[in-house]
């Protein structure tokens, strides 16, 4: 069983270093006033909108999730 379980790790280890190389994960803060809120979404949306329609060549399809989270004790 110990045989098993090391190879299952190896297995684990090597899927997470390709799953690591095909994602990007970061974070950072942003210093955003109630009323920009607004204008840093329009400014993204119009950042990312020639990437939205399919050109139809080579290009695939990857999935973009964007998450505000206030941070209530932040300095």
């Amino acid at each position: 069983m110990a045989a098993r379980t090391s190879a299952f790790l190896a297995f684990r280890g090597d899927l997470a270093g390709d799953f690591d190389r095909f994602l990007g994960f970061s974070r950072g803060p942003l210093y955003v006033a109630t009323e920009d809120l607004a204008t840093l979404q329009a400014g993204l949306a119009e950042l990312l909108a020639p990437y939205l329609p399919d050109p139809d060549d080579d290009r695939r399809r990857l999935s973009l999730a964007t998450i505000l989270i206030p941070e209530v004790d932040a300095p």
